[in-house]
Order: C-alpha cells, then sequence, then structure tokens
C-alpha cells in the first residue's frame, strides 16, 4: 500500500514540474513576441514650442513599441488638430493629454500669454451694461475713479487695452457683485492696472475693434462737471503727470534750491525701446508725455553703457539752480522767441523748455515742465508744447518723449544741433530732468548753456 502511494506522489511530482516548465516557456515566448509589437499613435512632425496651436502640418502617425506603455496619447490626427501645446515637444515625438490642452480652456490660458505681457483681473463697478456686451478679444479703455484732493475725480488708466476673458460677478471678500475682467496688458502697465483696482473703483468704455487711436487724456474733476466750464484740452502726458497744488504748507521755504540736470539726447529707435521699459509710464509715439524712470532703472548706468556703443549722443547738457517756484529754462536751435529767419531759407526752428522746481516737506521736487517747440516757415507756424507737473525723489530722472514730429517739422535734430547729429543715423529726440537737492542756493538765475 505505501509502495502504491509513494508512486503515486512521485508521478504527480513529475507532473507538476512538467507543466510548470512548459507554462514558462509558453509566458516567456509570448513576452518576447509581444516586446516587438508596435501600435500607431500621433507624434510632432516638427518640434513645437509652447503656446502653438496644432495643425495638420504639425503633427504625423508614427509606429511606437507597445512596451513603452504610453499614455493618454491620440490615436487621429484630427485628435490633436486645434490642441494647444502647454510644453516645448520636440520632433518625433509622442503628443499626449499631458503635453496639450484645449485652446479655450484654463489650463492652456497661460500659454496664450506672449513673452513681456501679463494677464490682469481687475474688478469692474459701475459699468455692468457694457461688461455683458464685453467678449474676448473686445478692446477697451480703462477708467479710474476716487477721491482726490478732498473731491471725486477720472483718470484714464490705459486705452485700447485687449480682454482675455470675462468672469462672472464675485461676490467674495467683501466686494460686492462686482464683475472680474482679465486683461492682457504690458509687464509695466500691470501695476497701474493693480493700483487703480486695490484703491479705486473701475469703469471700463468699449472701442470699436478698428479704433486704435490713443486720445489725449486728461484727470478730471466734479467741479468741472457742474460748474458748466469745459475743460481745455491739454497735450497728452504720462499718468504719471499730476496736477499743481493749490493749498500752501507743502511747499518748503523759498530759500531752499534745487539743481536740475538736463540732458538732450539723440537715441536710437531701440533705445527709445530699451529706455521705455524701465519708465513707469511708457512713451506712445506721436504723443507728449513725461515720465519718471523707476528707482531700481539706474539711468546713469545705462546712460554710460549706451554712449559707448554709440547709440546715444548727447546733444546738450545743462545743469540750472533754481530756487523753490523760482522758473528757469533751457533752450536750443534759434533765440526765444523765434524770430522770422531770411538768411537760413525761411525757416527757424526753436526748443525752449521751462522748469519750476517745489521742494515737499517729505523731500520730494514737484517739478513743472513747459516744453515748447516752434518752427516759422513760409506757410505759417509749427508748434508743439505741453505744461505738465511730475513728482520725484532726489536724482530720480524722468525722460521727455514725444518732440519729434517728423510730419510736421522735418529734420528736426538737425535744424536744432546743426552739426552734431551723424548724417546716416536714425534717431529719437530725447530730454532727461534730474533734480537734485542742494543746501544752499548758488545763483539767483542762471542763463542755460547753449
Amino acid at each position: 500500500m505505501k509502495k502504491n502511494v509513494i508512486k503515486l506522489l512521485g508521478i504527480a511530482f513529475a507532473v507538476a514540474l512538467l507543466s510548470t516548465f512548459l507554462f514558462y516557456r509558453l509566458l516567456v515566448g509570448r513576452l518576447a513576441a509581444g516586446s516587438g509589437e508596435n501600435q500607431s499613435a500621433v507624434v510632432a512632425a516638427r518640434k513645437v514650442e509652447p503656446g502653438t496651436t496644432l495643425t495638420m502640418a504639425d503633427v504625423k502617425m508614427a509606429d511606437t513599441p507597445v512596451s513603452a506603455n504610453l499614455k493618454g496619447t491620440y490615436s487621429t490626427r484630427e485628435q490633436a488638430v486645434g490642441l494647444m501645446a502647454l510644453e516645448p515637444i520636440q520632433a518625433n515625438q509622442p503628443i499626449t493629454e499631458t503635453s496639450v490642452a484645449a485652446r479655450d480652456s484654463k489650463v492652456a490660458a497661460g500659454a496664450r500669454i506672449p513673452s513681456g505681457m501679463r494677464a490682469v483681473s481687475i474688478h469692474v463697478a459701475d459699468s455692468s451694461g457694457v461688461v455683458a456686451m464685453i467678449r474676448p478679444g473686445h478692446r477697451v479703455d480703462v477708467h479710474a475713479i476716487g477721491n482726490q484732493d478732498g473731491g471725486t475725480q477720472l483718470r484714464t488708466v490705459l486705452q485700447n487695452v485687449e480682454v482675455l476673458a470675462n468672469n462672472p460677478a464675485d461676490t467674495g471678500q467683501g466686494r460686492g457683485a462686482t464683475q472680474v475682467v482679465t486683461m492682457l496688458v504690458k509687464a509695466e502697465q500691470a501695476e497701474l492696472l493693480a493700483l487703480a483696482d486695490s484703491g479705486a473703483r473701475v469703469r471700463l468704455a468699449l472701442r470699436n475693434p478698428a479704433d486704435t487711436v490713443q486720445q489725449t487724456t486728461r484727470r478730471l474733476a466734479m467741479n468741472q462737471l457742474f460748474d458748466g466750464a469745459t475743460p481745455t484740452a491739454r497735450p497728452p502726458v504720462a499718468a504719471v503727470a499730476t496736477a499743481r497744488p493749490s493749498g500752501a504748507g507743502t511747499r518748503t521755504s523759498g530759500d531752499a534750491s534745487v539743481a536740475l540736470v538736463v540732458r538732450m539726447l539723440g537715441a536710437t529707435p531701440a533705445v527709445l525701446e530699451e529706455l521705455g521699459a524701465y519708465l513707469v509710464s511708457p512713451p506712445q509715439k506721436q504723443m507728449l508725455q513725461v515720465s519718471a524712470f523707476r528707482p531700481e532703472s539706474d539711468f546713469e548706468a545705462r546712460l554710460g553703457r549706451l554712449s559707448a556703443k554709440q547709440q546715444v549722443e548727447v546733444l546738450s547738457a545743462s545743469r540750472l539752480v533754481a530756487r523753490v517756484n523760482q522758473e528757469v529754462s533751457v533752450q536750443a536751435g534759434a533765440e526765444w522767441p523765434v524770430r522770422w529767419d531770411t538768411t537760413g531759407g525761411g525757416h527757424a526752428y526753436g526748443l525752449r523748455i521751462q522748469l519750476e522746481p517745489e521742494v515737499s516737506r517729505r523731500g520730494m521736487v514737484r517739478l513743472r515742465l513747459q516744453p515748447e517747440l516752434r518752427a516759422l516757415a513760409v506757410d505759417g507756424i509749427a508748434s508743439r508744447k505741453v505744461d505738465t507737473e511730475i513728482e520725484l525723489a532726489d536724482r530720480q530722472s524722468c525722460m521727455l518723449t514725444g518732440l519729434l514730429d517728423s510730419a510736421a517739422i522735418p529734420s528736426l535734430l538737425d535744424r536744432l544741433f546743426p552739426g552734431r547729429v551723424r548724417p546716416e543715423a536714425n534717431r529719437e529726440f530725447l530730454v532727461v530732468v534730474t533734480p537734485q537737492l542742494a543746501k544752499r542756493v548758488e545763483t539767483a538765475a542762471i542763463r542755460p548753456a547753449r
């Protein structure tokens, strides 16, 4: 009996070994065969940059190993076309759900923002009718309303701004039911929008899509509305320009003095764009405006570097010293006032910049600037001028742009500074003013250097 049991156990063990061997051979054979199998998937036909909306030319079909175990791939080109790349995709790299998104999705919103631009959301009040009409891609003007100098005032902060999104009303954070609108602005304009959103009521004015004109802006007060007086339009100035204070008590003694360093520069258009990035308000074409450099811009170092590269030419440099509330001036070109010049072919060109400083108890310089450019010609007078004020810290520079208008006054730099500008140079005309607080009055008046 025992011998039969032992015999049966031996047979069973042998059968188990044989079965295990056959199963192992079969499994390994299938795995080996499967490792060479491929599946068809959508891959990039060429390198794709983030923010690119995929087209048929950007994708193709290719075989990928099944062993790669790729997840979220697309089986047809049509499935991937129209999606936006969220990250760089190399040529022949499979396109997966994690690397792309629908163009109108929130995930793809960041990839749509161009380099150097910012998406900023603001809470819009008092303009629900207009806000209901706004759609992504529309362009608007942004107005800020707040209390200033004891009364309600309005200022146009930005013009012709593109709308990215119009979100539902935000009832949280104690703001009430205000609409949230997201806009696409330049990096330096994002600060203005953030400031307006935090400390003022913001309204939007919807533009015609074909209207890209930058209108003259000014600050309006409530008394101008009810007094029935129409405010006189002034040439466009930057948003940093402030109204002249009407009350006393903000000025220091008239014995204080301020040195004003005035430099007139000829610069390439690229330099104007570079320096404009460091201004509180960037320059706009064909607009007279004054804006301050940000404290961290280090203008003096940049001017030295650009001069060494011959991208900037210092055409005139003057140092004026004036007591508080004393007006001084600097000029270039013809004697002021500009007189009829028969010896110069019937043309005379002259530039005068009047400056009047005040010093606050906080040590800030409130500078009034009145640049005026005149040209006498046979067919009449061409003139450009502005009267504005700006507040600066000690040795903080500001820049005047927009004087050069080739359509109205051709060859202006050659007329104002004959022989100083290279004939082949394409130059913009910039004026930089830097106030320097002085401890004592060096002179009552000074005639500017010619």
